[in-house]
């Protein structure tokens, strides 16, 4: 799973990014800062704000 969200935040892969953020936060496996430190892991110039922006446009995009 992890590989797959770092290759979609790699990309910018709305769909993926959504999904795996879903997966993420319902089972309460990850906090949304930890979820950005994944995003971080394959875009270390990532700000927060930049990230927060491409979630909301992830899960508005692609809500279910």
């Amino acid at each position: 799973m992890h590989k797959t969200f770092k290759a979609a935040v790699r990309v910018t892969d709305y769909k993926l990014i959504a999904q795996c953020v879903r997966e993420y936060t319902t089972a309460g496996k990850l906090t949304e800062r930890e979820i950005f430190r994944l995003a971080l892991a394959a875009e270390p110039e990532l700000a927060f704000d930049t990230w927060s922006d491409i979630v909301k446009t992830a899960i508005e995009r692609h809500p279910s």
